[in-house]
């Protein structure tokens, strides 16, 4: 009976080991899950304010914001010309 006993305390304990690290890694990917969508509703909290922000800003500034979103800008004769990428495409 002391056989059985010593191998049920040692899968117990490898159960418990396995439990713990699962509860680990379960913690983890829901904090990682909370940052996702407090990033996303901070993203859209700043896109929603975009045109006021634009608005608002010096003249340097705006020049830089539409040299980054509008990377290929070119004029041809009256015309302001861009191409659109795809977002997160390389």
């Amino acid at each position: 009976m002391v056989g059985v006993k010593s191998v049920f305390l040692l899968y117990h304990g490898a159960n418990l080991g396995a439990i713990h690290d699962i509860t680990i890694r379960l913690e983890q990917l829901q904090a990682a899950d909370d940052n996702y969508y407090i990033m996303t509703r901070c993203l859209l909290e700043l896109a929603n304010q975009a045109y006021d922000i634009f608005v608002s800003s010096e003249v340097e500034e705006k020049r830089k914001l539409i040299k980054l979103v509008l990377q290929n800008l070119r004029i041809e004769g009256e015309n302001v010309l861009y191409n659109a990428h795809k977002p997160l495409v390389n």
